[in-house]
């Protein structure tokens, strides 16, 4: 994954992601557990939307798809993949 400075991140802090962050921190906290898999879709697919709007060119609708792909991969590399190695020493492998 292609990480980004600190001087990028701050400036993406700056500009409400921390915000939109803490929101859903909270939301997962609520007694309703009120935020779900489609919040999160619609959250993407809106980032989408406007980094590459339906104007744009293949490839900038292929890049920043991509970038999407590898958060995901990223994720899954450092958080899932971690708790399902847990898993399998807890309860044996299949």
């Amino acid at each position: 994954m292609p990480y980004i400075g600190i001087p990028r991140r701050l400036e993406f802090s700056a500009e409400g992601l921390d915000t939109l962050c803490q929101s859903i921190r909270d939301r997962m906290r609520s007694s309703e557990d009120s935020f779900r898999a489609g919040d999160l879709a619609y959250i993407v697919y809106r980032l989408l939307l406007i980094s590459a709007p339906r104007i744009s060119n293949f490839d900038r609708r292929n890049a920043m798809m991509g970038g999407v792909d590898e958060g995901r991969m990223e994720y899954r590399r450092r958080i899932h993949e971690p708790a399902e190695d847990v898993a399998i020493r807890k309860n044996g492998d299949i």
